[in-house]
């Protein structure tokens, strides 16, 4: 990131642990990866105490909001194939987090 700032309309401001979370997003792949990397370009006055906090605030879960339809189900068979196709729903984030949502479900229940 060349900036931790930015225009909001009316003036300059910091940018908010939210806001840092989707620039950074794609620093691995958030509740798959173990770790990711992201470069913040150092400037004068930076305080790295503010950078961390940014860093390590999440303020939201993050969920997808991936929902294959019937139109992109058929686009995927015709181009990639039938099992190239489950391959592909089967690693999206979408249904890693529903896998995860039935482990936590299930380990309730065996309670």
């Amino acid at each position: 990131l060349e900036k931790l700032v930015k225009w909001n309309g009316e003036q300059h401001a910091d940018i908010t642990p939210g806001e840092f979370t989707q620039l950074t997003g794609r620093a691995g792949r958030r509740g798959i990866d173990v770790e990711g990397h992201a470069v913040v370009l150092w400037q004068r006055g930076m305080n790295p105490e503010h950078l961390a906090g940014l860093a390590g605030t999440r303020t939201y879960p993050l969920r997808s909001s991936f929902k294959p339809s019937y139109n992109m189900a058929v686009n995927l068979v015709e181009q990639f194939g039938r099992h190239r196709s489950r391959e592909l729903l089967e690693t999206s984030f979408a249904q890693f987090q529903a896998d995860k949502s039935v482990v936590g479900i299930s380990r309730q229940v065996q309670r």
